[in-house]
């Protein structure tokens, strides 16, 4: 991914100046040193980088990078226009650079300041019009000195060395520049006069000299070659630079980070006095001391006109814990008593933010280096300190419960609008103590109040290891145990909390014997003397200075003791006074970060616990199975030793702690979920992921609780809190650089990943045995975890485990590595098989929107094939975002998914939207008006007469017209489903008119279906059966068993409404077999839904109900709004049918129908409910579902499948006017449904002997018998010919009530019983007078 780097040494030589390269080749021992040179400086300064700065700084962390960049790519230039010329960068200050010119020899110094000179025009020259990545311009300031220059080394403390280069030159230079026009070159009046004759200078008021020109053919100073580098230079380099350098991962050092930055400038040095380097060393000692105490880093230090300035860090690789902030501050403090010691005083400003940590300059000469707008507001509070501290907002927040702070005015800075907000920090306070309880734990609970009942007398164990990563509550459960033993007069010594980074041996026992032994209330130590009086061990006393604060002179027992001998004699020492004091009280000893213990620490412990004694050893640590040390191994293996490994909280316990917390009885749905699934069950990350939305306002309280303001789905976007971020990457800077990479780049491949993958995605090692070792460490540390039964898959532990790792990445890493896994997904393959949305974000993540395009695009195709159709449209409307400016025909095509989508879920307004906004985009707008879509179908009638033969279209247009019918298409289907006749028509004719010139295609096969059940509705039978045969022949020519189904089943509905059932069950068996054959479920389903209509109207309501609880397909019903609506509709007439009512689905279709359905769906419910109301007694509901028939039905039907919407509304009417004779509004009811269903009977055969039926019930309410006899007798015969037993059975009855006839009551008892019992064969049934005749005509 990247390319071949330089050697690692040569890269390391590039952090250095060469000034002091050379000097540690001259003198390899390191002491504080300094030297003394006569050079030319030079100085160029960047005019305009602020208002840069400000303009990227409204971009973020992205902008911040995106500086830095900016910079490299300058500094890049910069730096090899000044080696070309023989310059040495000294140092980097913000956006400028300092270079010398050592002359070769003392009487040289003009030939130095002429080829400084001869740089600083060529810089001038070259980057005049230099542009940056952002087109943004920037111009230089250059100013050239000469004189003394002083380099010293300074420091020394943990092998850190500091370089410190000053001078007067240095200092001119400095106001210079402020006075130096951008573009131009000054020197100074002595430079001006070195130059040689010919130089073209123009003199200034100031003093200082502009430069314009030198004359050609001056000597130059050649290029500095590279230099073997000492061994001792890496101390003068950050150790986060050595230890990436040394693994290789130089193209990885930039991270961001969340970091508490530290300027300070040193006031009150004389820098003539001869003194000077001792003083500049106990300074920088001082510094450094302070600093490395409290976990923090070195980034620079610097000097100018003006004084030492000293750039630190909280937070840097490698230096990172949960409470930088703090640490920061304390220093801060730490700093100013230590510096007033030395009669030095100081200005300091502090500020936390998210910082980029990377490489300035280029790649002969760079620096680690903090940018972004914390560091540069840092700057500013130091400069308007005056000799105080200052801390911006976000760090005075962050240690508001550790110190007192005071607000002060806020002040106006540069490069800010407003006012800053700015604190000063006073007094420390002592931390506050979390009362809160502990949640859950109740195994580990019980075990150490049993211990601690035991402890007295002999307990089963005296070492207890709490083990778990951090966070997991090891810390609550000490509190617990403390509690606990306190209340049973057991005496606690709590060991000290400072062991992390303390490396002094006993370094957690100190707070032990101090409390033990009374070192705080007794400083003169006399209670001490006497106790060890008591015990015989006067003579051992200068032993405890070990763990406490006073130093006792040595004595002919002490004095010989010195090694191991001391050691050992030290640790039992301590064990004797612990057991002495548990002889008198039974003792509870608590010790905290047993990661953190020293091997001394380890050894007392083991010896304390050696001899039996009522003291009980409580030890929170991570976990210690692998790489532990022989004591620790041994202590592991014996058998007083308990070890409790702390699990994660399960979701209850997760939400008794939120409950807790907030002290709230109720949670906001999801809010329990989302928190658990996201820390992993860790309380700590939980706790601060709660704290977090608090904080950001996404979690408010109110009156009845807490509610949440966004959706659960939205808060994964949210950032983790800094609280939590600074506890994670401290546990990720434990790891070894190598490792931190690896897991970096499983950050950007997600949640969970593979070896293999992440193997062939890794930047440095492409090996999977060695990931998968890495891996297993990682494993080891609960960073990630195992998947069970995936071999060699893995998951990070924690949602924010991901997040902060992946934060960590650099904008530019995190393109690269999207980049490569993307390529990777598409070259293996893999693209094919996985997520392809998960491909898109890869590839937009990577920079590439296009590619992101494409393949948001085939998934929601995927997602259109699988019903999922929600995601589909989402997907679309992302492609949309990434796509930029994409062309007509492809914006088109995407508003036809999305009404395909829509469609699908009966969403008939959104659908109407995005076929219109497609049709207008590729020029072929919809009429506004009903009279306009009428007069468009008789022009596009009018075409179909016309064409005959038709011409090949050019490839252009054939692909405009084949979208164009596919969304004639997707309209007819939605105007067949909303009872549209007139839009159903036109698009039938325009889908058709645009499909038939091109060849066979699948728009053209279904153009010819859908035209053909258009024109049936119509009763132009003879030409719908002609173009159901077209269509099946292109189907069949183009051997597409999908698109043949869909003419098939097609048909099949025609036939259906027809009520020629042997032509309908021929086309519907042939629909499956094709869709089977090509493995589409979700076709299958919906001809499956379509049958039970068959079953419904042939009256086998068995067959329906069997249907119905078949589980094939059921998945891919449950994604059809409209398949359930159907199933439940079938269901529950057929429940009717047999004189019950389905319970499950009249509740089902009750909640389908409060939701979006199509007219057609919303009609048959709506009749099926009204007649299922009238028969569970619920008047009022059935009125109120009739009711909604009758509106649906003024509209001309289109679907075959509204029988009994038609006949169950008006079924209805029928009884409630039977109950209420004389009803005149109940009539007009009777009347207007009786009429929706001749209308319906008019286009589908199917439903005639329904209307018949239903004219011959209104009739007989109306005493007309001789008329509702002849009805009746229209309906048997009309049920008799299209083979409708049901039917056949209310018509056989009708007759009988009519005519008295017991034959007809019978023969209609007979039907009805077949019906019921599932008897009923191809519609015949035994005794029936047609049981024998031949098959009847179709009513068509």
């Amino acid at each position: 991914m990247s390319a071949t780097q330089p050697p690692a040494n040569d890269i390391l030589a590039s952090f250095l100046p060469g000034l002091l390269i050379q000097r540690l080749r001259r003198h390899p021992s390191l002491s504080p040193a300094a030297e003394q040179h006569f050079g030319a400086v030079l100085f160029a300064d960047i005019s305009g980088f602020t208002a840069l700065t400000e303009r990227l700084a409204e971009r973020g962390e992205e902008g911040a990078e995106l500086v830095g960049r900016i910079l490299n790519d300058y500094f890049g230039t910069l730096v090899d226009i000044i080696a070309d010329h023989g310059g040495d960068v000294l140092q980097f200050a913000g956006d400028a650079v300092t270079a010398l010119w050592l002359p070769p020899e003392p009487h040289a110094l003009p030939t130095a300041c002429t080829q400084a000179a001869r740089c600083a025009l060529d810089i001038q020259s070259r980057l005049r019009n230099w542009r940056s990545i952002d087109g943004a311009g920037l111009a230089l300031r250059v100013a050239c000195a000469a004189g003394k220059v002083w380099a010293a080394q300074l420091g020394g403390r943990e092998n850190r060395w500091e370089f410190l280069v000053t001078g007067a030159p240095l200092h001119t230079l400095s106001q210079a520049v402020q006075v130096c026009g951008p573009g131009e070159v000054l020197v100074t009046d002595d430079v001006g006069r070195m130059l040689p004759h010919g130089s073209q200078l123009t003199p200034r008021a100031d003093g200082y000299r502009r430069l314009l020109d030198l004359p050609a053919g001056t000597p130059l100073i050649a290029a500095a070659s590279a230099l073997p580098l000492p061994p001792q230079a890496r101390q003068f380099v950050p150790r986060a630079v050595v230890q990436r350098l040394e693994a290789g991962l130089a193209d990885w050092m930039a991270e961001f980070r969340r970091l508490t930055v530290l300027f300070v400038k040193l006031e009150g040095l004389n820098y003539d006095a001869p003194d000077l380097l001792l003083r500049l060393q106990q300074a920088t000692q001082a510094l450094q001391a302070t600093i490395y105490k409290h976990g923090g880093g070195i980034n620079q230090l610097a000097m100018d006109e003006k004084g030492v300035t000293l750039i630190a860090g909280w937070g840097i690789p490698g230096k990172a814990h949960h409470d930088d902030a703090a640490r920061a501050v304390e220093t801060a403090l730490a700093i100013r008593a230590e510096l007033q010691g030395q009669r030095l005083g100081c200005s300091m400003g502090l500020t936390t933010g998210r910082v980029f940590c990377g490489v300035r300059g280029g790649q002969r000469r760079r620096q680690y280096a903090l940018m972004g707008q914390a560091v540069n507001l840092a700057a500013r509070l130091m400069q308007a300190a005056d000799g105080d501290i200052l801390l911006d907002t976000a760090t005075a927040r962050a240690v508001a419960d550790r110190f007192e702070l005071q607000r002060l005015q806020p002040l106006q800075v540069k490069g800010r609008a407003e006012p800053v907000p700015v604190y000063r920090p006073r007094a420390a306070r002592a931390p506050a103590v979390r009362l809160s309880g502990v949640v859950g734990r109740h195994r580990e609970r019980r075990q150490l109040v049993d211990l601690l009942a035991q402890l007295p007398q002999s307990p089963a164990a005296n070492l207890v290891l709490l083990e778990g990563e951090a966070g997991i509550g090891k810390s609550t459960l000490l509190r617990f145990a403390e509690q606990a033993a306190a209340d049973r007069g057991i005496a606690v010594l709590r060991g000290s909390e400072t062991a992390m980074g303390d490396d002094s041996p006993y370094a957690v026992w100190r707070g032990v014997f101090q409390q033990l032994l009374g070192a705080a209330d007794d400083p003169e130590h006399g209670g001490l003397r006497r106790s060890l009086d008591r015990l015989g061990l006067a003579d051992w006393l200068p032993l405890l200075s070990a763990v406490l604060p006073q130093q006792w002179p040595e004595n002919e027992v002490t004095a010989p003791l010195v090694g191991a001998a001391r050691t050992e004699a030290t640790c039992r020492l301590l064990a004797r006074l612990l057991r002495h004091a548990a002889a008198e009280r039974p003792l509870l000893l608590l010790l905290d970060d047993g990661q953190w213990f020293d091997p001394n620490s380890w050894a007392l412990i083991a010896e304390v616990v050696r001899e039996p004694a009522p003291i009980l050893l409580l030890i929170a640590t991570r976990p210690l199975s692998e790489s532990a040390t022989p004591t620790q191994q041994a202590l592991l293996a014996r058998a007083g030793t308990l070890r409790l490994a702390l699990p994660p909280i399960s979701t209850n316990d997760c939400a008794a702690l939120l409950r807790d917390r907030l002290r709230a009885v109720e949670l906001p749905p999801g809010l329990t979920e989302f928190v658990h699934e996201r820390s992993g069950g860790n309380p700590l990350y939980a706790e601060q992921l709660l704290l977090g939305l608090l904080d950001s306002g996404h979690l408010k309280a109110s009156g009845s609780g807490h509610t949440l303001r966004v959706a659960v789905s939205e808060l994964d976007r949210l950032t983790a809190p800094a609280t939590l971020e600074g506890v994670v990457i401290a546990r990720l800077d434990l790891l070894p650089p190598s490792k931190l990479l690896t897991l970096k780049v499983a950050s950007a491949l997600g949640s969970s990943f593979t070896v293999d993958t992440l193997a062939a995605v890794h930047p440095v090692t492409a090996d999977p045995r060695v990931i998968d070792a890495q891996l297993s460490q990682l494993c080891w540390r609960g960073l990630i975890s195992q998947e069970p039964g995936a071999a060699g898959r893995y998951a990070f532990r924690h949602g924010v485990l991901q997040q902060i790792t992946y934060g960590l990445l650099s904008f530019d890493q995190r393109r690269a590595l999207h980049r490569a896994i993307a390529t990777h997904l598409e070259s293996s393959g893999a693209a094919a098989t996985s997520d392809l949305a998960t491909l898109a974000q890869h590839w937009a993540a990577a920079g590439e929107p296009l590619q992101a395009a494409a393949c948001l695009e085939r998934a929601a195709r995927q997602a259109l094939d699988r019903l999922a159709l929600e995601e589909a449209v989402r997907l679309l409307d992302a492609a949309q975002v990434y796509a930029l400016a994409p062309p007509d025909s492809r914006r088109a095509r995407w508003h036809y998914w999305c009404a395909v989508a829509a469609v699908r879920l009966g969403q008939l307004g959104q659908a109407s939207t995005e076929i219109r906004d497609a049709l207008a985009i590729v020029g072929h707008p919809l009429p506004t008006r009903r009279l306009g879509l009428i007069a468009d179908s008789v022009r596009q009638g009018l075409v179909r007469l016309r064409r005959r033969r038709n011409a090949p279209l050019a490839r252009t247009a054939e692909q405009q017209a084949l979208l164009c019918a596919d969304l004639h298409w997707i309209r007819c289907e939605a105007a067949y489903f909303g009872l549209d006749r007139t839009t159903l028509i036109n698009s039938a004719l325009r889908t058709l008119n645009f499909a038939e010139p091109s060849g066979p295609n699948r728009a053209k096969a279904r153009a010819h279906a859908v035209f053909a059940l258009s024109v049936g509705i119509l009763g132009r039978h003879r030409t719908a059966r002609a173009h159901f045969a077209r269509g099946k022949a292109v189907a069949a020519e183009l051997n597409d068993a999908v698109i043949g189904g869909y003419c098939h089943q097609l048909e099949a509905m025609y036939h259906q409404g027809m009520a020629d059932w042997e032509r309908a069950e021929t086309c519907s068996d042939a629909a499956l077999r094709l869709y089977t054959q090509a493995g589409d479920e979700p076709h299958c389903a919906v001809a499956r839904a379509v049958r039970g209509f068959m079953h419904l109207h042939r009256g086998q309501p068995t067959a329906v109900l069997e249907r119905a609880g078949s589980t094939e397909t059921e998945h891919w019903v449950e994604r059809l709004p409209q398949m359930l609506l159907w199933r439940a509709a079938t269901r529950l007439a057929a429940g009717l049918m047999l004189e019950a009512i389905d319970a499950e689905a009249f509740e089902r279709l009750e909640r389908l129908l409060a939701q979006p359905a199509f007219p057609a769906d919303q009609l048959v419910g709506h009749g099926v409910l009204a007649l299922a109301m009238l028969r569970r007694g619920d008047d009022g509901e059935a009125r109120s579902h009739a009711q909604a028939v009758l509106t649906l039905a003024r509209e001309r039907p289109t679907t075959f499948y509204g029988l009994w919407g038609y006949f169950g509304a008006a079924l209805c009417w029928l009884e409630l006017r039977r109950r209420t004779p004389g009803d005149a509004e109940l009539e007009r009811k009777v009347a207007e449904s009786c009429k929706g269903l001749e209308r319906f009977a008019r286009s589908f055969p199917l439903g005639r002997p329904a209307a018949a039926l239903a004219t011959g019930y209104r009739h007989r309410l109306d005493g007309r018998y001789d008329l509702a006899t002849a009805a009746a007798a229209t309906a048997l015969d009309a049920a008799e010919r299209l083979r409708m037993p049901y039917e056949q059975a209310l018509a056989c009855q009708l007759l009988a009530e009519l005519d008295g006839d017991a034959r007809q009551q019978e023969r209609a008892q007979r039907l009805l019983a077949a019906v019921r019992e599932g008897t009923v064969a191809d519609g015949a049934v035994a005794g029936s007078p047609k049981e024998n005749s031949s098959r009847p005509q179709s009513a068509s």
